[in-house]
């Protein structure tokens, strides 16, 4: 089952979690998915500070988590981390033979000022480049990456040509690595809960978890947790300006004429995307947890004030 607290402060995000949180027991720790490291420590010092102590405790990062909860080794299905990924693109990079069919490429590469292995930087900077991108292909447009990964473009990106380097590449580098290990299935991290699909994998089934401090969250990873909580209990707790459903706020186009607070208009779509699509996935199951007393004597108190009333 996939719930979501949602509230305008992170202390009452916290106080929920700590309520929903079973007594610590370190031989079955809880598992509560962070947006960062950095949360991951505040929320371990803000757990101690109300408990007495924080044991029993799983704070992974989400691509740690789906890289370790959906990959399945006794399959054969094996994860690609961005380090990864980025090594292998720049030995693609160092392979004159895919490099010289790339003029832009080939080019930027040539034009390297230093002597000796003038290309290396410029392989290293171009292969972490796009293994970002293709990551953030992964997590946000997993449709597009079957066609990359044919080293095809996706209709979206037809016509234009940078995008069709791309794919050249991502092409390449994802043959060298199923050729190196041609009896395992290799994805990306974000792209593993597709990956067991494909391969007709049963989604995990695993004690109940938290997602904790992460601002939005990307299709991949809704789709990685819509398909856990079909067996699981997943709880997201995710901060959210605006107490009232806004999901038909206007974007930035019509930033002019709207009657919507600006913050929203302008800076919301993320978080509006994500609590529309959790609406929609949990079926409305959304417990709200907003505060309505906040101080309103500063420019920036009153605002957030307004944002949350929904108030222009």
């Amino acid at each position: 089952m996939l719930r979501v607290v949602h509230s305008n402060r992170v202390e009452s995000l916290l106080a929920a979690l700590l309520e929903a949180l079973p007594p610590a027991d370190p031989f079955a720790p809880s598992t509560i998915v962070v947006g960062s490291h950095l949360v991951a420590r505040w929320l371990r010092r803000e757990i101690a500070f109300a408990r007495g102590i924080a044991s029993g405790l799983e704070l992974p990062t989400f691509e740690r988590f789906v890289e370790h909860t959906w990959a399945e080794p006794a399959a054969g299905l094996v994860a690609i981390d961005r380090a990864q990924l980025a090594a292998v693109l720049a030995s693609v990079l160092a392979d004159g033979a895919v490099v010289r069919k790339l003029p832009a490429v080939a080019t930027y590469l040539a034009a390297a000022p230093d002597a000796g292995d003038r290309a290396g930087p410029r392989r290293v900077q171009l292969a972490t480049h796009l293994a970002t991108l293709c990551w953030g292909y992964a997590a946000s447009r997993p449709d597009w990456m079957p066609a990359l990964i044919a080293g095809h473009l996706p209709s979206e990106l037809e016509g234009d040509p940078t995008a069709r380097w791309q794919a050249s590449l991502i092409a390449a580098a994802f043959a060298r690595i199923a050729a190196s290990d041609p009896d395992r299935h290799h994805a990306l991290g974000p792209m593993l809960p597709w990956a067991r699909r494909r391969l007709q994998l049963p989604a995990p089934t695993i004690a109940p978890i938290s997602v904790f401090g992460v601002s939005y969250l990307t299709r991949a990873q809704l789709e990685a947790l819509s398909d856990l909580a079909a067996a699981s209990d997943v709880t997201a707790y995710l901060l959210d300006p605006c107490q009232e459903l806004w999901d038909d706020v206007a974007g930035r186009r019509a930033a002019e004429t709207t009657t919507d607070p600006l913050p929203l208009v302008l800076w919301g779509r993320p978080v509006r995307d994500t609590l529309a699509s959790l609406v929609e996935r949990t079926g409305g199951d959304l417990d709200g947890r907003f505060s309505d007393d906040e101080p309103r004597t500063t420019a920036r108190e009153r605002l957030l004030a307004d944002v949350r009333a929904r108030r222009a």
